[in-house]
């Protein structure tokens, strides 16, 4: 398992918008550090700073699933996960990255979100 350190922020910068940083240390299933601004629209706003205990609703239970899943595989998850938001189907095809300090187990979660199709429901 990678360690946060291997990634070099400049060498993300062209995805940051579409990318969270999830600390796992935080009881209740970790803390988002960072939420970037093209995840805005899957989370319904800015989550940085937001406990994962404090997301709720079916809005967010294919998201707990995608973490759950790489959080207890400590390997990398992909899923696609499909959702109507004002009128519009958007899909989003997604990747889960566990890091770690230590190589044995997640610390930190890499969350990576993209729209991949998006079609009017009305």
């Amino acid at each position: 398992m990678p360690s946060r350190a291997e990634f070099d922020v400049f060498e993300l910068r062209p995805w940051l918008g579409n990318l969270a940083l999830i600390d796992l240390a935080e009881a209740g299933g970790g803390r988002f550090r960072l939420c970037g601004v093209g995840l805005f629209i899957r989370f319904a706003g800015d989550k940085t700073g937001c406990r994962m205990a404090d997301l709720c609703g079916e809005y967010y239970e294919s998201f707990r699933a995608i973490i759950a899943r790489a959080q207890d595989m400590g390997a990398p998850v992909e899923d696609r996960h499909s959702a109507i938001i004002e009128g519009w189907r958007i899909t989003f095809d997604e990747l889960v990255l566990p890091l770690s300090g230590d190589g044995t187990r997640p610390t930190t979660l890499l969350f990576a979100s993209y729209k991949t199709n998006l079609e009017r429901t009305w």
